[in-house]
């Protein structure tokens, strides 16, 4: 059974990434199918049955850490790797491979410095929005939204916060975590 949730999570999961990727699907118009809902969803019940039928994975703190060894290394590598990208332009090819092969040709030394500053991560984004974005705390941006650094972050926050909430839940009545954890799926399904 669970096997079965896992195939179709990973097609809501496969569902939000052709969205942003503004794939085609319907009628020209990309679609996500509610992807992120019905990931939260499947997400919350797994990790609700995994709970109540493991006792290794009732405890509070064993939760978290297999939860934020899953999902924290990866983050931050994509994280400073988008920074890291936005530094030099890369995130718009079609005007920085000119650049960068005129660079390779005339400049190869002016090649490599430019590829040298892009390390300096804070000529876009501040510390506190780097720090935020990294430890999973809202704020809000130029515009007045509330996204981290890598937009499609903020479904991780939520995900952050469900852990916690689901964590702190376990600590209280292990026996109440999946409806609190359902309660907080919906809110966030709300969104």
């Amino acid at each position: 059974m669970i096997g079965n949730l896992q195939v179709l999570r990973a097609f809501a999961a496969l569902a939000v990434v052709l969205y942003h990727t503004s794939y085609p699907l319907i009628n020209g118009r990309p679609s996500d199918f509610q992807g992120v809902a019905i990931f939260f969803v499947i997400s919350g019940f797994i990790m609700s049955y995994v709970v109540l039928k493991d006792d290794k994975q009732s405890k509070a703190d064993k939760f978290l850490l297999h939860r934020f060894v899953r999902l924290v290394p990866f983050y931050w590598l994509c994280v400073v790797a988008f920074i890291y990208l936005s530094n030099l332009g890369l995130l718009n090819l079609s005007q920085t491979l000119p650049r960068l092969g005129a660079l390779l040709a005339n400049d190869w030394l002016g090649a490599l410095r430019w590829v040298a500053s892009g390390f300096n991560l804070t000529i876009h984004y501040s510390i506190q929005e780097i720090v935020k974005t990294l430890f999973f705390i809202p704020y809000k941006d130029v515009n007045g939204d509330y996204h981290p650094i890598l937009g499609v972050g903020w479904t991780l926050n939520l995900e952050v916060y469900f852990f916690i909430i689901f964590a702190l839940t376990l600590l209280w009545r292990k026996a109440y975590a999946p409806t609190i954890g359902y309660l907080e799926i919906y809110e966030i399904c709300q969104l």
